[in-house]
């Protein structure tokens, strides 16, 4: 032919003879991501070995085949690619040939939709334990979340006071400790105090002041008594939350990067199983906790509320209760060849699976892939996906649709993908059932939408709604460590939405997060000292002047001195006395003071 430019119809007479094609995305962003790595169409070996990470793999052969009867497509598509996998991934249906190495041989075929889909049935026994609630004493909110604190206090408060003794040991062996530090007057904790502490964090997460130190002042915007009821002042809290530890430094896995809040999140999971068993639909999705420390796995989603921080993976089922979570700590060492968002879904579902459950998710983690590993152990998976995911049938993800048209093709491995436009190009994925155009009730009225895009919108809001319910009156600040701050996330948001869920249910009563909160904070107050409830009137105020062995500066002249002249001059003026009223909230009272505060005389 020469040097002479092939004009448009030889270039479609090509393309148009051309077989044994090799098909990949026309976008790729798969850096770092395993599913989505750059396939080659050689057949692969027994003992291919990664040049990375020097390890055997086994090799998953995909034939992809579309038909062509969409649109301006007419070009059927017919192509190999390999794709590493477990062996463990693929189902009997999906590898009809199998060899002694442990590669699978697939052939997908995207076609028509025939309905031809995978049925399981829903097989387990959903429903709150009654086992796991007949433990409570009462129902009372309290009575509902202390069953996921009752093994929690006491591992709490041994590692804390182990925490405090090994931070004085250390800084007593390196000569670092200061004469006027907190830390020299630690005492060891118990679990009323921790109890306490808890209380009081969910309390300012109901009264927000602009810094911790405002909890304790006795500036008139800001005082009140609540320290002083419950028997904790500023500088105990202060060594109480500095010292607020969940795990041994000495002897844990320090390999593990989530090793300080390992042991709190594995309790917790645990009491969140045996609490309640799903029903059929479930959701997987993520939610940043905010941090903007150092951190080297600290996360950046733009399109959250919260852009900096901590991403928690959870489970929810329905009312947003939480069934399982899982705090991602950053690349791993040994990384397998699936995927980050393949590995979440099965270790998050890993106990719900077999049973025929639904899966929803969003295009972070929906592939094709995934639908054939959730289909071998029996479940379900319906959520959105990636125009540029690794084997979506092309005619779909190329078709250009007018609003409110829908295609759909299924392949011969029951996954049926399609692309629905409202307002934009929506692509979805779902081997439950073959989507229908249906109505849905909105505000403006009868909306027309695919039976698939009704039912995730459902099922989405599962995690939706566990982040409203705990980003009401939340307890969460700013702070250094971010264990702490994921800590204080766990066991006053999620633990508190969880046992709201199942106070509703029990109880059939109607009653709103915040409300539940205020419950749950005067019952931990009231639990320890048995004094929020008294009225003020029926406290004893025998006030009498003692004289004690301990000497002190009168709390009126002091606080006088000070206003006027500064707290220097304060110190140096203000008499250090004996006495004190007994039934006054000042701990020190000079003579002169306590006739001047009390409505009474000194008798002649």
């Amino acid at each position: 032919m020469g040097d002479r430019a092939l004009t448009d119809k030889e270039l479609e007479g090509i393309i148009n003879n051309m077989s044994d094609c090799e098909y990949e995305s026309d976008v790729d962003d798969s850096v770092g991501d395993p599913d989505f790595e750059n396939f080659s169409s050689s057949e692969s070996t027994d003992s291919e070995f990664d040049a990375g990470t020097a390890r055997k793999r086994k090799k998953l052969e995909i034939c992809v085949e579309a038909n062509a009867n969409v649109g301006a497509i007419d070009t059927p598509v017919d192509s190999e690619v390999n794709l590493s996998e477990s062996s463990e991934s693929s189902s009997d249906e999906c590898s009809p040939n199998r060899d002694v190495s442990g590669s699978h041989k697939v052939r997908v075929i995207w076609n028509d939709c025939s309905g031809n889909l995978k049925d399981h049935p829903f097989n387990a026994n959903p429903g709150f334990s009654a086992e796991f609630f007949a433990k409570r004493s009462g129902d009372e909110p309290l009575d509902f979340y202390k069953l996921f604190l009752a093994d929690i206090i006491p591992m709490i408060v041994q590692e804390t006071n182990r925490y405090a003794t090994q931070k004085i040991i250390s800084c007593i062996a390196n000569e670092t400790i200061q004469k006027n530090s907190l830390l020299t007057h630690w005492k060891d904790t118990n679990e009323s105090e921790i109890v306490a502490l808890i209380g009081m964090l969910i309390w300012m997460g109901l009264d927000k002041k602009p810094t911790l130190k405002d909890y304790f002042s006795r500036n008139i915007l800001y005082k009140n008594d609540l320290g002083k009821y419950i028997g904790m002042s500023r500088m105990r809290f202060e060594l109480l939350l500095s010292n607020l530890h969940f795990s041994d430094n000495e002897t844990t896995d320090r390999t593990n990067r989530i090793y300080k809040i390992q042991p709190l999140a594995d309790g917790l999971i645990t009491n969140f199983q045996a609490a309640c068993i799903p029903k059929k639909d479930v959701c997987i999705d993520e939610t940043m906790i905010p941090f903007r420390g150092r951190l080297s796995f600290r996360q950046y989603i733009p399109g959250k509320r919260h852009k900096y921080g901590v991403k928690i993976f959870k489970l929810c089922a329905e009312k947003g209760y939480t069934y399982n979570l899982k705090v991602y700590s950053g690349k791993e060492d040994n990384p397998t060849s699936q995927s980050v968002a393949s590995r979440v879904v099965l270790e998050l579902m890993e106990p719900l699976l077999d049973c025929g459950r639904l899966l929803c998710t969003d295009n972070f983690y929906t592939s094709v892939s995934l639908a054939h590993e959730l289909l071998d152990r029996k479940s379900h998976l319906i959520g959105t996906l990636r125009k540029n995911r690794k084997f979506n049938p092309k005619p779909i993800t190329d078709a250009k649709l007018e609003k409110g048209d829908l295609i759909v093709r299924e392949s011969n491995t029951h996954v049926i993908v399609g692309k629905w436009r409202d307002k934009r190009e929506v692509l979805f994925l779902t081997t439950e059932a073959v989507p229908e155009m249906t109505g849905v009730q909105t505000k403006p009225g009868v909306v027309k939408k695919p039976s698939t895009i009704a039912k995730y919108n459902s099922i989405k809001s599962f995690i939706d709604v566990s982040d409203q319910k705990a980003s009401y009156s939340t307890t969460v600040r700013r702070g250094i460590k971010w264990y702490r701050k994921e800590a204080i996330e766990i066991l006053t948001n999620t633990a508190v939405v969880n046992a709201h869920i199942a106070y509703k249910f029990f109880t059939k009563k109607t009653i709103n997060i915040t409300k539940f909160r205020e419950e749950l904070v005067n019952k931990l107050f009231n639990e320890r000292h048995n004094i929020i409830d008294i009225p003020s009137e029926g406290i004893s105020r025998n006030h009498k002047i003692i004289e004690i062995t301990s000497r002190g500066r009168c709390t009126r002249c002091y606080k006088a001195n000070s206003e006027r002249n500064g707290r220097a001059y304060a110190m140096a003026n203000t008499p250090r006395i004996k006495m004190h009223c007994q039934g006054c909230e000042h701990k020190f009272l000079c003579m002169k003071c306590f006739f001047d505060t009390h409505n009474c005389s000194l008798r002649k």
